[in-house]
């Protein structure tokens, strides 16, 4: 249906494996997927979820091979390791990957 889609349009577990490994090395447009321009646009005009997931579903309409849910988007972990410390607990939630992720 969209034969001008480029070759490499679903990398991005790529990418992000790429920038875990080498977070220091730069990102060129080329290399940049509709995933990872989508999740630039969402950061930078700090979009709201609900507004992320209708235009998900409407460009999945379309025929475009994205998710259904701004959480599979941003790859959002399912569970995080919750750890007692005197007097409450602590959760780390896994800033340094999104910030390797844009930054």
């Amino acid at each position: 249906m969209y034969p001008s889609l480029p070759d490499n349009f679903n990398r991005s577990n790529e990418l992000a494996t790429g920038l875990i490994n080498n977070p220091n090395q730069p990102i060129s447009a080329e290399s940049k997927t509709l995933k990872d321009k989508l999740r630039q646009l969402i950061c930078d005009f700090h979009i709201s979820h609900n507004c992320v997931n209708k235009l998900l579903e409407i460009l999945r309409s379309e025929g475009l091979d994205l998710p259904k849910d701004v959480r599979t988007l941003f790859q959002t972990p399912k569970n995080h390791a919750i750890i007692n410390v005197h007097p409450g607990t602590y959760i780390h939630i896994g800033i340094e990957f999104m910030i390797h992720l844009f930054y």
